[in-house]
């Protein structure tokens, strides 16, 4: 259920690992590697981003996001290196909400994810965690998969205001409107379709004189610690020395995660950065950047 993850503790009864007693687990522990992007199990409204403190029912947790479902519930991802979303901010299904981390009451770095019953008072915490949390596994199958299903898009030239995507032809809009299954399609002034599934967000560029072109979506562009200044650019601006806004210091955190929301050009990708907000910035192989997810 949990794909991509190895889960060192489940939901139930098990011995403190820090007290060594007896006591009720009222989440899953999941692992994938430290500061590894964490991608939302739900859509819903985040209640709280940021350090729990003592006596608001997140005491303990370190950094942690609350999001809150439809039904109420409150999904707590717990023990985060930090938070990547803000409070009351309408997230989706596979939206990255925060990187693993090892803050707070913890003896190694994971990922703590709990489904309290209610989201308030306090976040739903009560001293009874098996009467007022859900086994995650249970409650995440009946509302059906877990996991952000990756989206492929394939557009052909020999179609041309038609956009593939999962095997199902439909027509395209030149402008911009969400379409079923909502993703956004646009067709710049220079002939390029932008297929995206964030509105209003610079997507995967795909060049129609091309016989074929896959773009895949969901992936994560991984920084390593080797450099202290890799630049971003402004989205419409060449990646170019003297055009960047700002700097990134992968080397400060041992390396960063971001999630790929598009590719402009070859080799040249949009984030979503906390410091500088959407930019694009080069990462071509030879700088030591890696690309996971397919």
């Amino acid at each position: 259920m949990f794909s991509g993850y190895r889960v060192t503790s489940p939901y139930g009864w098990r011995i403190d690992p820090i007290t060594g007693g007896r006591k009720f687990h009222g989440g899953i522990d999941l692992v994938k590697a430290h500061q590894a992007p964490i991608y939302s199990f739900t859509e819903g409204s985040v209640l709280f981003a940021g350090r729990g403190k003592s006596g608001t029912g997140l005491g303990g947790y370190g950094n942690v996001v609350v999001i809150q479902d439809q039904k109420g519930s409150a999904h707590l991802y717990a023990h985060l290196e930090k938070a990547a979303v803000q409070k009351g901010r309408r997230i989706k299904k596979g939206t990255i909400i925060g990187f693993q981390g090892a803050t707070g009451r913890v003896t190694g770095s994971h990922l703590h994810y709990e489904i309290r019953k209610t989201a308030s008072p306090q976040y739903g915490w009560t001293t009874n965690p098996e009467q007022s949390t859900y086994n995650p596994e249970k409650y995440l199958s009946s509302n059906g998969k877990s996991e952000n299903t990756k989206s492929t898009y394939n557009v052909h030239a020999s179609v041309r205001g038609y956009l593939t995507a999962n095997d199902a032809s439909r027509q395209m809009n030149p402008k911009g409107r969400v379409q079923p299954g909502g993703y956004f399609v646009y067709l710049t002034s220079q002939g390029m379709i932008n297929v995206t599934t964030k509105e209003g967000i610079p997507g995967s560029w795909i060049n129609p004189a091309e016989n074929r072109n896959t773009v895949k979506m969901n992936q994560t562009l991984i920084l390593p610690s080797s450099s202290s200044s890799w630049r971003v650019y402004p989205i419409g601006l060449m990646p170019v020395k003297g055009n960047e806004s700002g700097y990134l210091n992968p080397k400060k955190f041992g390396g960063l995660a971001y999630e790929i929301i598009g590719s402009p050009q070859k080799d040249v990708y949009t984030i979503q950065t906390a410091d500088f907000g959407l930019v694009n910035i080069y990462a071509a192989p030879h700088t030591g950047a890696k690309i996971r997810g397919k």
